[in-house]
């Protein structure tokens, strides 16, 4: 009899509130971005972390907060790209807090959607003894479909096997038909649509009858399950309750929509990614011929911007992307402007004196926390008078405007109840400060009152859509407390420029603190009353940017409290109302001045009123990059645009995931700790140039370091000399080969450095070549391993039947179709004869000595194949020695496994990297270069690194000159190459080498560093010893 459940709701802890007993103090373990980032409350979060930036630091120290903040381990979900990755995740949470690590659900999509179909799949007919295909078997399976269809034998040549895996593969990870796929990516087999489809159909169905699944069967099943079977829907969004997304980038139409359905009961779901800021479709820009909308301007068109000294000055486009939010900024000025602004917005806003309103505040201070207060605004707008913001009395070091109320009542209110909700202190940083009142607390008792409060303020920042870096108001350098700010002024220039194309901007620093960081540094100057400053000026807003992030740097690391003050000035020379702050569209509140055009005059106007509002028709927004001045005039309002910004490889995924998930709060990893700075000016010059951008500033406090070097050698072989030669000395000066690494974009790239690197001795291992799983021997084993745990495997029956002495194609057909039909196979295996009638027997006789014992464990049976085996190995492989450890290394792997199935499906999903058949140098070091594909050398560093072939038609590859987005993945996998390293990069190109695929001269540097200036890098030219030639010109063939 069916019972109504009725439900009795849990209250929760209040919302925001930082647990009490944390085991590990997270504010003395993260930089405040990765902070806010740790400790975010539910809902959707998406984390921009640029290169080196501490994106797994942040994950793993969110899985630990997570389990420390009383989340059963069982209900978090880590979805990474590499099972290697979740594994080494958890470990280092487990370092934090111990065992419960182990039980997080950590690993790959695919392994995850393999446990789910397993345990879930029978709703939707997937059998829990399904076998997963292999790339190469599942190729194998398509030909024999295809042979059986007659499609091989058509007039016209029919695509091969691996061309229509990737066309199905394609249809289904981005949810397009195959029709589509075919006529925008293969149109030259548009003849054959329908034959491709009879083709499709007839694979899915030898799939289903053999239950079989291949790679990206796994996804498209569990989404389908998800979608179908509300049930199993629940139960799987109930159990992972908090979902993290490693490297989301690099994810797919199809891998969105999984999370999107794991996630249907909370939305609880974390994924690291990009964002940009924008402006809603339709806002006007001003430019020379009037405003036009912002989605009608392309990349090359003139605006009009703030210039400073009350100017407009032309300025072109050079970047523009789109993107969506789910809700906006509505901002009106009393005179009547209207304009729209994604949340992180950056705006230009400054306090108004005798505003009227009060304001309820956060400020906060490095050593003690956030703490929370009510005030109302100076009376006067010059700059003397804001010290009355609190912080000077109060020595807070940010201070953030929340909310502006009409009554100090209401101001009062709402402080106690955002103090209460978020459990921040009200209490001042130093209440010894406060004069005539013998009820105060003391210092001593304030700040251990910050100690267990002092951070909650974070998530109240983050709630507000506020910006840690861009705080409402930053008070002056601080000559007692040894405070530094570094005032950038966009568009400050007081002279009076008579071209309207100038404008400048400004980067001024004083104190009598830090003079050592600073000494040398172009405009810098030591004053006799012990303190110095520091002026420059530049056209180039990014100049100046990157100037103070290094004197930032370099100050924090001398042990200073080194802050950049982001303003802009825009008014008339003379205008004594200061300065404005750059800050996001959701902190300017009501009273609040900002800067307007009118009739070509840059004036002040007042804010009369906010709202955010939904965006429920999911209108666009559009972001664009301005050359030099990084300002826009939107509906008659100026405010900021791009500086920063690289592409990711699933650009629409990145944007549209504030719109699968309502409600997104975004948090930036913005700080690098991987590269110096001159390795990441490099990488983010090359990434510039990207034609979809995202906002993003990346930083380093590693300010010191070499120039990456661009080396041009006169052929291969010079490149391979000069690549060991280096090596060699870098070894000298104390670099271990293991902090080494030669980077390629294709496996073949580095044949002739293999063999100068065995000439000289030096120890290497390479990645990215042949996979371990991909060898002929370790995938002949383990067919007879998959004929044992599912007899309806006819790819693997057909792999296990070629190798027998006697038995070819035609034999192989005949066998199979004769294996299916009967209920005793191995039988008929036995009743062969001639030339293959031993082997058969032998076979059938391993096969079903294995199949009858069910009680071996996977190493056993692996060894009972391996002793059959053995002899065919040694008959088809001269390197059969080499080959057996392959072997060896399989039955090993097998010893940590429990059941067949599972084994064989972590095989399958995440196979071993290497064999001992890929090249090694014969020298067995312990100590080991790395030679890799760029594409598996993503995640990993090294303190040197080596890329090769950066010559235009090699990298990029001369086939993505035919698509601007193969194009601009290649430009994203160079970008990728270059931040690998951490202080030594070199970039070498050979030329007059002659390409036989596409008969072209290969001479030209690639394309990617045309746009680089010559200051960003070292070029050397490369000498032989004795000569004055170019080195290496003589021997080398390829010349």
């Amino acid at each position: 009899m069916e019972r109504e459940t009725k439900t009795y709701v849990l209250k929760r802890p209040v919302e925001g509130a930082v647990p009490r007993n944390l085991s590990i103090d997270y504010a003395a373990a993260l930089n405040p971005q990765q902070l806010a980032a740790v400790s975010a409350g539910e809902g959707p979060s998406l984390v921009i972390a640029g290169a080196g930036s501490g994106k797994t630091r942040t994950l793993v120290y969110r899985v630990a907060y997570l389990v420390d903040s009383g989340v059963d381990p069982s209900n978090i979900l880590l979805l990474t790209f590499t099972r290697k990755s979740a594994q080494e995740m958890l470990a280092r949470a487990g370092d934090l807090i111990g065992a419960r690590s182990q039980r997080v659900c950590g690993g790959t999509f695919h392994s995850v959607a393999n446990l789910l179909l397993r345990r879930y799949g029978h709703s939707i007919g997937v059998e829990p003894g399904f076998t997963i295909l292999d790339r190469g078997d599942a190729e194998d399976l398509i030909a024999l479909v295809r042979s059986q269809l007659g499609l091989n034998e058509k007039d016209k040549r029919f695509p091969r096997k691996g061309t229509i895996m990737e066309m199905l593969s394609k249809s289904e990870n981005t949810l397009r038909s195959l029709d589509e796929i075919i006529l925008d990516e293969f149109s030259h087999f548009a003849d054959h649509t329908e034959d491709m489809s009879r083709l499709q159909k007839a694979y899915q169905t030898a799939k289903r009858q053999k239950q079989l699944l291949d790679y990206d069967d796994l996804l498209v099943m569990l989404r389908q399950l998800l979608l179908l079977d509300e049930s199993t829907r629940t139960t799987i969004s109930r159990q992972y309750r908090y979902i993290l997304v490693d490297e989301y980038q690099d994810t797919n139409r199809l891998q969105a929509e999984v999370i999107r359905q794991l996630a249907t009961t909370h939305n609880n779901v974390m994924v690291v990614g990009d964002d940009s800021q924008c402006v809603i479709e339709g806002t006007p820009i001003l430019t020379p011929k009037g405003y036009r909308p912002v989605e009608l301007l392309r990349v090359g068109d003139t605006v009009l911007s703030g210039g400073g000294n009350g100017r407009l000055v032309e300025s072109f486009i050079i970047g523009k992307s789109s993107s969506t939010h789910a809700r906006y900024r509505r901002i009106r000025t009393k005179s009547g402007h209207e304009v729209c602004f994604s949340p992180n917005h950056l705006c230009f806003a400054k306090i108004r004196a005798q505003s009227g309103f009060w304001y309820v505040y956060l400020m906060h201070r490095e050593d003690l926390g956030y703490r929370i207060g009510v005030t109302k605004l100076p009376r006067h707008d010059m700059e003397g008078v804001r010290s009355h913001m609190r912080t000077a009395p109060e020595q807070g070091e940010r201070l953030w405007l929340l909310e502006a109320c009409e009554t100090r009542q209401r101001a009062v209110y709402r402080e106690e109840l955002l103090s209460l909700r978020y459990q921040i202190p009200q209490a001042l940083f130093f209440p010894d400060r406060r004069r005539n009142d013998k009820y105060k607390m003391t210092n001593a008792q304030a700040t251990e009152l910050f100690a267990e409060f002092g951070q909650h303020g974070a998530k109240l920042l983050k709630d507000y859509g506020l910006l840690y870096d861009y705080p409402t108001y930053l008070p002056k350098s601080s000559k007692s407390k040894g405070r530094i700010t570094i005032n950038l002024l966009m568009a400050s220039a007081a002279n009076k420029l008579e071209k309207r194309q100038k404008q400048g901007h400004e980067l001024a620093v004083e104190s009598q603190y830090g003079w050592r960081c600073v000494e040398g540094m172009q405009g810098a100057k030591e004053e006799k009353n012990g303190y110095w400053r520091l002026r420059r000026s530049s056209k180039d807003y990014k100049t100046l940017l990157d100037l103070a992030r290094e004197i930032e740097g370099r100050l924090r690391r001398d042990g200073h409290r080194a802050t950049i003050a982001y303003k802009a000035k825009f008014m008339a020379a003379g205008d004594i109302r200061g300065s404005f702050m750059t800050i996001p569209a959701a902190g300017v509140l009501p009273g609040m001045l900002v800067p307007v055009v009118r009739a070509d005059e840059v004036l002040l106007d007042v804010v009369e009123s906010v709202e955010w509002v939904n965006n429920v028709g999911q209108r666009p927004f559009y972001d664009l990059e301005i050359e030099h001045s990084h300002n826009i005039v939107s509906g008659g309002v100026i405010s900021h645009n791009s500086i920063y910004a690289f592409r990711g490889a699933t650009f629409k995924n990145i944007m549209d995931f504030p719109a699968l998930f309502p409600g997104t709060l975004i948090y930036k990893l913005e700080e690098n700790y991987r590269s110096t700075q001159p390795i990441l000016n490099l990488a983010n010059c090359i990434i510039d140039e990207a034609a979809e951008k995202y906002a993003k500033r990346l930083f380093t406090r590693k300010i010191d370091g070499p120039l990456p070097a661009l080396v041009e050698a006169a052929g291969e072989n010079a490149q391979s000399r000069f690549i060991a030669q280096k090596i060699l000395e870098l070894r000298e000066e104390g670099v271990p080969l293991s902090e080494v690494a030669v980077l390629f974009r294709s496996s073949f790239h580095s044949f002739d450095l293999e063999i100068e690197l065995s000439r000289t001795g030096l120890p290497f291992i390479k990645r990215g070549g042949v996979k371990f799983i991909e060898t002929a021997h370790v995938k002949d084993l383990l067919a007879h391993v998959r004929v044992i745990a599912n007899p309806l495997d006819t790819v693997s029956w057909h792999r296990v039947l070629m190798l027998v002495e006697g038995v070819g194609p035609k034999k192989a057909q005949d066998l199979l179709a004769a294996l299916v039909k009967s209920e005793q196979p191995f039988d008929v295996l036995r009743g062969m004869n001639g030339r293959s009638g031993q082997g058969l027997k032998d076979l059938a006789n391993t096969l079903e000595s294995l199949s009858g014992a069910g009680d071996l464990q996977p190493a056993e049976q692996v060894n009972h194949i391996y002793e059959y085996y053995l002899p065919i190995l040694k008959e088809q492989y001269d390197d059969y020695p080499k080959r057996t450890r392959d072997l060896d290394h399989l039955h090993t792997i097998a010893e940590g496994y429990r059941g067949i199935d599972e084994f064989l499906a972590d095989l399958a999903l995440e196979p071993p990297d290497g064999s001992a058949v890929d090249v090694e140098a014969p020298d067995r070091d312990d100590e080991r270069l790395v030679l890799s594909t760029i594409h598996s050398a993503k995640g990993l560093e090294w303190q040197s690194v080596f890329v090769i072939w950066v010559v235009d038609g090699r990298f990029p590859s001369a086939y993505s000159f035919l698509t601007d987005d193969e194009l601009e993945e290649e430009r994203r996998l160079f970008y990728v190459a270059v931040t690998r390293a951490k202080r030594y990069l070199f970039l070498t190109y050979p030329i007059n080498v002659y390409d036989k695929t596409s008969g072209m001269l290969l001479s030209k540097p690639s394309r990617f560093l045309d746009h680089v200036s010559s200051d960003l890098l070292d070029t050397l030219a490369l000498v032989e010893e004795g000569r004055r030639g170019d080195w290496g010109a003589s021997r080398d063939p390829s010349c």
